[in-house]
């Protein structure tokens, strides 16, 4: 799970493994998977999105306070 300084809105996190990868809107009450830009058209493996989603929603609070805290550091 990456989160980058300066990203753009909405809150997200990058999870990502060797053979996947996948944005995480974590901005709401519940994660959930930001749809593909248009230079990411690959589509995502569900069962990878599952378990991403489910790693990003145990730890949400944490997640969120950790985006906000890097974004504001990055200004």
């Amino acid at each position: 799970m990456k989160v980058f300084s300066n990203d753009h809105s909405p809150a997200h996190v990058h999870v990502s493994s060797a053979e996947h990868k996948i944005k995480i809107d974590i901005s709401g009450t519940e994660a959930i998977v930001l749809r593909a830009g248009k230079k990411e058209r690959k589509e995502v493996d569900p069962r990878f999105a599952k378990k991403a989603l489910r790693l990003v929603n145990s730890r949400l609070a944490e997640v969120r306070a950790a985006w906000e805290a890097i974004q504001q550091h990055g200004k």
